[in-house]
């Protein structure tokens, strides 16, 4: 058995997908793993795999014209899951959907568990990104850029990204994965991008602008006047609405 350790991110595990094809040795003989899973197994060899655009650009391409937007969008979603199986279960997805006649189908094969892990993935990802989009908090620093901070599971800044560009087009924002060291970041007017090994400093990070202590206020005003008390419900606001979320909420903060 061979094992081709990938780099934890949409291009290294497309890279893998890559080289594993490329090396001709039969899919049952080949498994790609995450670089930084600890287990490893006796008897088998591992193969270092560099992240490399070129290579995943090619996979991506491919998944996309052959898969369809569905397929391509539940593959590239499950990437950016935290589970150390997505590599090997998206590996296996795309080799069964190159060979199938209706290579659109490939995830309406659920009889496979690799297709079943991928679409899994896929969902639990999207659920986490889809609620980031309601709970961001934005505050406004010094200068008139708009700044928020996450703490995801997964690795959902770029799914989120093109949301918030759309709604703030003309906005310069930056939001923070502080479990990653990456940012989103957007020029008003223009696109957004992910930057990595990047630092903003707590001295910059504490410097609002003049009025966001105002937009504090206001926001935990109204979030506390649309609220029924006869109506409070705990367990189902914790089930809407969990814990994990509140520390980054400005209605939350002390």
């Amino acid at each position: 058995m061979t094992i081709f350790l990938c780099e934890n991110s949409l291009d290294g595990i497309m890279t893998g997908v890559y080289d594993a094809c490329a090396s001709r040795l039969g899919y049952e003989n080949v498994k790609l793993q995450m670089m930084d899973e600890m287990d490893r197994e006796l008897f088998a060899e591992y193969v270092d795999v560099k992240a490399d655009t070129e290579k995943s650009a090619k996979v991506l391409r491919t998944v996309r014209r052959e898969f369809g937007l569905d397929a391509f969008e539940a593959i590239c979603q499950a990437a950016a899951s935290r589970d150390h199986r997505k590599a090997d279960a998206i590996y296996r997805t795309i080799v069964l959907g190159l060979h199938l006649p209706k290579k659109k189908n490939v995830m309406n094969c659920l009889t496979k568990d690799y297709v079943c892990t991928v679409a899994q993935l896929s969902k639990k990802t999207w659920n986490e990104a889809h609620r980031y989009m309601g709970f961001v908090r934005f505050t406004e620093l010094a200068g008139g850029i708009l700044y928020a901070d996450i703490k995801p599971e997964n690795e959902v800044l770029p799914l989120i990204a093109p949301h918030f560009a759309n709604r703030y087009p003309e906005e310069n924002w930056i939001i923070y994965d502080e479990g990653r060291d990456k940012f989103a970041i957007h020029r008003a007017g223009k696109g957004w991008m992910i930057l990595e090994d990047m630092r903003i400093t707590e001295e910059v990070r504490d410097r609002l602008s003049m009025q966001e202590d105002d937009y504090h206020a206001l926001w935990k005003a109204f979030t506390k006047s649309i609220a029924i008390e006869a109506r409070k419900n705990e367990k189902l606001q914790k089930q809407l609405l969990p814990l994990k979320f509140r520390d980054k909420m400005t209605e939350f903060k002390k």
